[in-house]
């Protein structure tokens, strides 16, 4: 079987972000690296990218501190040549049926041709808008595999403890991803602000 490592970024803020991560911990299986990148304030793009260089195994997973596995065996996401995603409830995803940033699982090899995140995303938001666009680009095919379902909440945690600066991380990650593509994403969740949390 192939040897999946799974990099979860964690920003410490309060006791209810520590909950939700044993919860997320305690839901992967027991032989997968687990990888947990403690965010002194740098951003989500450069923890799962130090996650994504230490990282042993042959499938890199990078998931969010609040998703937690609900049922299926997350080695069915490890398909060759392919970019995929769990059937992620509560959270609209930047590609229905297919990416999702909150929990997605990336070949060695695919990783080694395509890079990681772009740092230039401070703090959180468009990073995955901005990986899937490269994904593309690429050619690499993205997947949902609907037999593995994770439970991520539609604000992230820890978004939700910070939004005034989440609200200009959204802007100035919005306007970065503008310059660097000539286009902007469509909100993914129209109806949802970080305040709603």
């Amino acid at each position: 079987m192939a040897k999946l490592s799974v990099i979860v970024p964690h920003w410490p803020l309060d006791d209810e972000i520590a909950a939700a991560l044993e919860r997320c911990l305690a839901s992967l299986p027991p032989d997968c690296e687990k990888i947990v990148v403690v965010n002194q304030g740098t951003g989500f793009g450069v923890n799962v990218n130090i996650g994504l260089r230490i990282a042993s195994g042959d499938y890199l997973a990078v998931v969010t501190n609040d998703s937690e596995v609900l049922e299926g065996n997350i080695y069915d996401l490890c398909v060759p040549g392919t970019v995929t995603s769990p059937l992620v409830l509560e959270k609209p995803g930047v590609e229905p049926g297919g990416f999702h940033g909150a929990f997605w699982v990336i070949p060695r090899d695919v990783l080694e041709r395509v890079g990681p995140l772009d740092e230039r995303f401070e703090g959180a938001f468009y990073e995955d808008d901005d990986y899937l666009q490269r994904l593309r680009e690429a050619g690499i095919p993205t997947r949902q595999v609907a037999s593995v379902r994770v439970r991520s909440r539609r604000i992230g945690l820890t978004m939700s403890k910070l939004p005034d600066k989440g609200q200009g991380w959204l802007a100035e990650n919005r306007r970065r991803f503008t310059e660097k593509w000539g286009w902007t994403p469509a909100p993914t969740d129209p109806g949802a602000t970080l305040d709603d949390a």
